[in-house]
């Protein structure tokens, strides 16, 4: 009932230095670093996402990619140096831990040492906190349409999945996103039917052993998804009441300003951690917010990252509230959430256990 057992946000000055240890209450296995000084550059700012189960065998080193952009997996001598039993080692690479530069980290406890799950069709090798509704799947793509099994024993809420061996975008599938949609990390594009060069999605939600994998219409491939013989990580969550929630809200247009107007209010059951959130429509704002409780602006009111661009944290303080039983958007920005009638996705973990504890249903009201 400890959520900072399953998951958690930290901050830190970085220091060039490849021995330091991040500290957590628990050995993460999902390490997300994000420079927040410096920005537009990929070689100084990317979003660095480290796990367990992706470790090169040539090298030794831990693997990462970036969401804001669709390089392959790559390694670097003075990346994530390690995964300890109470945090992380980051290297002394710009992107993680340069003098001078601050950067905040998201990071989540899946099961440790993966095991083979053939509930699918395609075998896959997972990790799964099924108490904290959290799995890392890692696969060989068979180059056809195809299950995988996700360990959560549970129907998952969320998906973010990404070709470890190919120049592509990484996709992600939510529940409250339309049927045969999916939308890229990357991108501003709203909820789209993967066309293109490169395309291939993830099924709709509905099974609680396995994700499904497709290409799109006859002509389409499995480039993001599923090409013969290319390896693919993806991450499950499904929503734990009172810890973590996935779902979709309406904006109302009126956020905005120390006036306090009253913005769309969206309730958790729990103080967030972290909420990431993105417009459902296309739009050249409709950027991937992302806004934790260590970055904290003025009011209440907290800073915002981008998962799709590698700028440093935004000076703009007046987008989103992070309150007691949920949040609050206090932007009339329609890619941040204040547009009135457009709908946003939002993914949300906790600060703290809210009034409903873990694996009990919530109330109808």
């Amino acid at each position: 009932t400890n959520t900072k057992n399953h998951f958690n946000v930290v901050t830190y000055a970085g220091n060039s230095n490849n021995s330091t240890e991040i500290t957590l209450d628990f050995q993460p296995d999902l390490i997300w670093i994000k420079n927040r000084t410096e920005g537009g550059s990929d070689g100084t700012s990317q979003h660095m996402l480290f796990d367990s189960m992706r470790i090169d065998s040539g090298n030794s080193r831990y693997q990462y990619w970036g969401t804001n952009n669709t390089s392959a997996d790559q390694t670097n001598a003075s990346g994530l140096q390690a995964i300890t039993t109470s945090g992380f080692r980051p290297g002394s690479m710009t992107r993680t831990n340069e003098s001078g530069d601050n950067y905040v980290a998201w990071c989540w406890k899946a099961g440790g040492s993966p095991v083979s799950n053939s509930d699918g069709t395609i075998t896959s090798s997972v990790s799964a906190n099924t108490d904290a509704g959290f799995s890392i799947v890692s696969y060989t793509g068979t180059g056809a349409d195809g299950t995988v099994g996700h360990g959560l024993d549970a129907v998952p809420d969320c998906i973010i999945l990404k070709n470890r061996d190919r120049s592509v975008e990484g996709i992600v599938k939510h529940t409250m996103m339309a049927s045969g949609k999916v939308m890229y990390t990357n991108l501003t594009d709203g909820e789209d039917t993967a066309s293109g060069s490169n395309n291939g999605i993830i099924g709709n939600l509905d099974n609680a052993k396995t994700f499904s994998l497709s290409r799109t219409g006859n002509s389409g491939n499995y480039n993001n998804v599923n090409v013969s013989g290319e390896k693919f990580i993806a991450y499950c969550w499904r929503s734990i009441p009172g810890y973590s929630k996935f779902g979709i809200f309406t904006g109302n247009g009126v956020g905005g300003g120390n006036a306090q107007p009253s913005g769309t209010v969206v309730r958790l059951g729990f103080k967030p951690a972290l909420v990431i959130l993105k417009r459902t429509t296309s739009d050249s704002g409709a950027n991937w917010g992302m806004f934790d409780f260590k970055r904290l602006g003025y009011n209440k009111k907290v800073r915002d990252l981008r998962m799709n661009t590698n700028n440093s944290e935004g000076g703009d303080d007046d987008i989103i509230s992070l309150d007691a039983e949920g949040f609050r958007i206090t932007s009339t920005s329609s890619g941040f959430g204040g547009g009135n009638g457009i709908t946003y996705i939002y993914m949300a973990w906790a600060e703290n256990p809210g009034r409903l504890p873990f694996n009990m249903p919530p109330s109808s009201s």
